[in-house]
């Protein structure tokens, strides 16, 4: 058990010499009573009627008891006991009562009066009923600070748990922000070779992100996907110029070189504990898979291929035949739809294609937003910086929610 604990456990209360006021509209019994329990060592008064009472504790509410007769001019003592009750709850209550008004003193016990004394009162009943009305005090107002103590406690630890939470929301968006950068760093470094500017990788993540979205993903997998996706060719830093940038068609040595690609992607980000990573890593590899399975590296078929590769794949081939390459012209938007639906027919996951009609308009302005240079040259102010490049792909994405 904690020394914080422990301190809980422990009431901070000294309840001192314990003050009680009488109430009677008979003097002697109020001098009886008096005098009985004065004996006892407790500090007592003696007042005639109800108000007098609350204008006691409205000078001073620490008196822990009142002893009042049930019947008495003017205000009685059930209307008495509803007024402590109600605004002095620390004050506990015992009803003094005739025999004729013992199912009146035993009903007032559930309107909070803690016991009763039959008259005539005896001495020795009337000590053990007030000793046991102050321990049963006692006992509350321990159990209440204990209480107290402990909810104070669990403020104070659930604090120190959402401090503890937000230094590792925080450190965890560090790490997330450095593998980002790795990401994108590694993901320019491949398509500097083989684009005229680095819009690709940009319409990529916003691509990915919309189809992924359109899909019902969750918001942890949009935002993987979103930052992830531009990491599908990272593997082309393995492919010879001579084959990446060939103006004309691939021989089938060729092409079995630049297939590879998504081997050597694969590899290069393989062994990461960040989902991020992981995600890229199954992306790369994943990307050039077809839904009917004639696809590369692994020949996957159907939901066999990992979601976001198959996301990914349509996201890419929709934003090859749209835009000019070293090996062909740019289609335009009918046109690519076109060859996607008849002559790659059996190529893509239904779902994706489904969702990629669904978010045409917004991936067009994407596109357009993020058009290629009209040169198809970079000049080195054109290089993108991958902080500037993240957060403009990440804001355009959330804007268009």
């Amino acid at each position: 058990m904690s020394d914080e604990l422990a301190n809980v456990e422990v009431s901070d209360i000294d309840f001192g010499p314990e003050k009680i006021i009488v109430v009677d509209d008979e003097p002697g019994v109020r001098r009886f009573l008096e005098r009985s329990l004065s004996a006892q060592g407790w500090q007592v008064i003696a007042v005639e009627g109800a108000q007098d009472v609350l204008n006691v504790l409205e000078g001073d509410a620490g008196y822990a008891l009142v002893i009042s007769d049930v019947r008495m001019p003017g205000r009685s003592g059930l209307w008495l006991l509803g007024q402590i009750t109600g605004n002095h709850a620390d004050t506990f209550v015992v009803m003094i009562t005739g025999d004729v008004d013992v199912k009146t003193a035993r009903e007032s016990l559930t309107h909070g009066a803690e016991d009763y004394i039959s008259k005539p009162v005896d001495v020795d009943d009337l000590v053990e009923v007030v000793k046991r009305a102050l321990a049963t005090r006692r006992m509350r107002m321990d159990n209440r600070t204990h209480r107290e103590g402990l909810e104070r406690l669990v403020q104070v630890r659930t604090s120190d748990l959402e401090e503890t939470v937000e230094e590792l929301r925080e450190a965890n968006a560090h790490v997330e922000q450095a593998y980002r950068e790795s990401i994108y760093r590694l993901s320019a470094a491949a398509e500097y070779r083989d684009e005229a500017t680095g819009n690709h990788i940009r319409r990529m993540g916003i691509y990915s992100y919309l189809i992924a979205r359109e899909m019902g993903w969750d918001e942890s997998f949009l935002r993987s996907i979103l930052v992830a996706s531009p990491m599908h060719d990272v593997g082309k830093i393995g492919v010879p110029d001579s084959i990446l940038l060939k103006p004309g068609k691939l021989t089938a040595q060729e092409f079995e070189e630049i297939k590879k690609h998504t081997t050597v992607g694969a590899r290069i980000l393989s062994g990461s504990s960040s989902i991020l990573m992981q995600m890229a890593e199954s992306i790369a590899l994943t990307h050039h898979e077809k839904f009917d399975g004639s696809g590369y590296p692994q020949g996957l078929q159907g939901e066999n291929i990992p979601a976001e590769g198959r996301i990914v794949a349509i996201a890419d081939v929709f934003d090859a035949l749209t835009s000019k390459r070293v090996y062909k012209a740019e289609h335009s938007v009918d046109k690519a739809l076109l060859i996607m639906r008849e002559e790659m027919k059996g190529s893509f996951d239904p779902a994706a294609e489904a969702a990629l009609t669904a978010v045409l308009d917004e991936v067009l302005e994407a596109k357009e937003r993020y058009r290629d240079s009209e040169t198809g040259s970079a000049s080195a102010d054109e290089t993108p910086d991958p902080f500037q490049v993240l957060e403009s792909l990440q804001n355009f994405a959330i804007g268009i929610e």
